[in-house]
């Protein structure tokens, strides 16, 4: 469900490792596949110096992984008549809003979503954000040598 999130666990040089990661729709204007329909997507951003990533970043088709049932208490109730909501994302920080996007009111005007990163090629999916009406994107470039309006 939107706003849920799921646990991966694997073994890391026989050390069992756990973090949670929150499915993400696509959000490509064309509507996905019958078959994609029933895939899991995950954005996961691989740091060289973490416990799981670098594992995660091995993996083939075909490879296995422990996935948890989805797991989290968001009420998309307490988003139903709402307009001109401020969201604010920072990265990979970017998942939890983005698993709400089909669901978020936009009758009365666009949702608005502030998302940090240190430089531009760090935006994930900035292509993507440039086609939808559904909510405006203001980005925020942390690094002074990145600083420009994007």
């Amino acid at each position: 469900p939107p706003g849920h999130h799921v646990e991966i666990r694997a073994e890391v040089e026989e050390v069992p490792v756990m973090r949670s990661y929150t499915p993400v729709p696509v959000i490509s204007l064309s509507p996905p596949s019958a078959e994609e329909k029933n895939w899991l997507r995950l954005m996961i951003k691989i740091y060289p110096m973490a416990e799981l990533t670098p594992h995660l970043d091995t993996l083939n088709p075909g490879d296995e992984l422990l996935i948890s049932e989805p797991r989290g208490s968001v009420q998309l109730s307490k988003l139903e008549e709402r307009s001109g909501l401020l969201m604010l994302a920072a990265g990979t920080g970017i998942t939890p809003i983005l698993s709400l996007f089909p669901r978020l009111p936009t009758a009365n005007q666009p949702a608005n979503l502030l998302l940090f990163n240190r430089k531009e090629q760090d935006i994930p999916w900035k292509e993507d954000f440039e086609k939808l009406t559904c909510f405006r994107v203001e980005h925020v470039l942390s690094d002074v040598n990145a600083i420009k309006r994007l």
